[in-house]
């Protein structure tokens, strides 16, 4: 068993960590977008074309950016903010919260995970997971544990 850390995720970590995992997901989009910026500044005239293009690619940005803010200092969002240790064991993980709650999670319940940097984002759906920073694991040990163990059931992504 695996007893990590205790790790705390603060609100600016989850916010560039959601940023991060958007511009993976569509970053053919904001080429796209770069792609038809350039072909309306060299293709085209002054006139509606470009005007969208130049506004739609400014504004669009700065949505996506103020929602990821938005949702990442929500009060709303407390509990992806609490401190908390995990224990790890071959095919569960716990997170033991600093109010007491525990959260099991078997890992046959996990569609696929990515080792990120400084990450590891096991996740639960499309869109719920659960991050681990690299950090909170004790020893080199517990980490190639981890990988070598409760990770090898996972499918990597």
């Amino acid at each position: 068993m695996i007893i990590t850390k205790p790790f705390r995720i603060e609100p600016k970590q989850l916010q560039n960590l959601l940023l991060s995992f958007y511009i993976r997901k569509l970053w053919w989009f904001f080429l796209f977008l770069l792609v038809m910026i350039l072909f309306s500044f060299l293709f085209t005239g002054v006139g509606e074309f470009r005007l969208f293009w130049s506004v739609f690619a400014i504004v669009y940005p700065l949505l996506i950016l103020w929602r990821i803010r938005r949702y990442s200092y929500s009060d709303e969002n407390k509990i992806f903010f609490l401190e908390r240790r995990l224990q790890i064991e071959e095919k569960r993980i716990e997170a033991i919260l600093e109010d007491g709650t525990v959260h099991p999670v078997l890992v046959n319940h996990l569609i696929h995970y990515n080792d990120l940097k400084n990450w590891y984002k096991l996740n639960l759906s499309k869109s719920t997971y659960i991050l681990i920073p690299k950090t909170a694991f004790e020893t080199t040990e517990d980490e190639t544990e981890f990988r070598t163990g409760f990770l090898s059931h996972v499918k990597k992504r």
